[in-house]
């Protein structure tokens, strides 16, 4: 387990990350007040978050299966700028520029609760299977099943 340095709140309180196993953390969150001494202490989960690329900075894939013309990996998080990190941003006001590449508002910072950009949709390129497709009879040579519409079908196989 390890807790990060306590900050201080908009509202004044002191707040702190833990990272912990998830069986710790579903326990603890279940609880939502811990006693600490002589005081007590809220716990609130963080959401899980989708996955989202370091290159293009859209959500749902990641840098090894980005198929993104636009490298954005080098833009601030908060203004959109380049030069400098989120943490160091000299812009009074945020501007996500993954929401304004794609033409959505974009007077909030990106990944925040505010940050909902459009799905783009893309073909992804058709994985082929390592094993040629005429080596007949040999075990895993078979096709993969799919969709009507071109997707792979999850199926589970015992023996």
């Amino acid at each position: 387990m390890q807790v990060g340095e306590i900050g201080a709140t908009r509202g004044g309180l002191g707040s702190a990350w833990v990272k912990c196993p998830a069986a710790g953390a579903r326990k603890l969150a279940q609880a939502e007040k811990i006693a600490l001494g002589w005081s007590t202490a809220r716990i609130r989960a963080i959401p899980k978050r989708p996955l989202q690329c370091f290159r293009c900075l859209e959500l749902g894939h990641v840098r090894a299966t980005c198929v993104s013309g636009e490298d954005r990996g080098h833009l601030c998080y908060r203004c959109g700028g380049s030069g400098h990190r989120a943490r160091d941003c000299p812009a009074s006001t945020p501007k996500c520029p993954l929401c304004e590449s794609l033409g959505a508002p974009a007077n909030h910072r990106m990944g925040g609760e505010a940050c909902t950009p459009p799905k783009v949709k893309r073909k992804r390129p058709i994985r082929q299977p390592a094993a040629a497709a005429g080596a007949e009879g040999t075990p895993g040579s078979a096709a993969e099943p799919t969709a009507a519409d071109g997707r792979e079908e999850a199926m589970e196989v015992t023996t």
